[in-house]
């Protein structure tokens, strides 16, 4: 716990000098547009998403016509509906893993870091505004401290999520 605290301390002190980016959906442009509750819509197998949050807990979702239609909602209503599955005493991401067009996949799995790679790569050529905000944050460290750290307890980390946005990031 210490430790969390320490952290998010670092990452404020090094967003106040302008050599950080601190992803969050109520934070200042370019933050917000990077945070998953962002409306940045694309496609995934033939699978309309309207945000990341939607594509992220749709996979929570073993049947696929529930899963398109998780994979439609928005940040805040994806994040509810994921928040109603993860309080579900029968839902374990370390036992059931992760859903994708009726394949389960291992959470900690090279699968499972393809299939996210390519979800978050659908969104950067698919949406110019995702681009455009990735571009923003020129050569800042970007962090996600509101996100969980313990990758059993969550479908995707800040580091997982950071990683991604960087390696995208360079390609600009």
């Amino acid at each position: 716990m210490a430790k969390r605290i320490l952290h998010k301390a670092y990452v404020k002190v090094l967003t106040w000098l302008g050599l950080a980016i601190d992803i969050h959906s109520k934070g200042r442009w370019p933050s917000c547009a990077l945070s998953n509750f962002y409306h940045n819509s694309f496609v995934l197998d033939g699978v309309n998403c309207r945000s990341m949050e939607g594509f992220i807990q749709g996979l929570k979702c073993s049947d696929c016509n529930e899963q398109v239609r998780v994979c439609k909602m928005r940040g805040k209503q994806a994040k509810q509906f994921g928040q109603k599955v993860k309080g579900n005493p029968y839902y374990d991401i370390e036992k059931n893993g992760v859903f994708w067009n009726g394949n389960r996949i291992n959470r900690h799995s090279d699968a499972f870091q393809e299939l996210i790679r390519r979800a978050y790569r659908g969104m950067f050529e698919q949406c110019p505004k995702f681009r455009d905000a990735l571009l923003a944050t020129g050569s800042k460290r970007l962090f996600h401290t509101i996100g969980n750290p313990i990758p059993h307890k969550t479908i995707l980390t800040e580091k997982e999520l950071c990683d991604i946005l960087t390696e995208l990031r360079s390609q600009l």
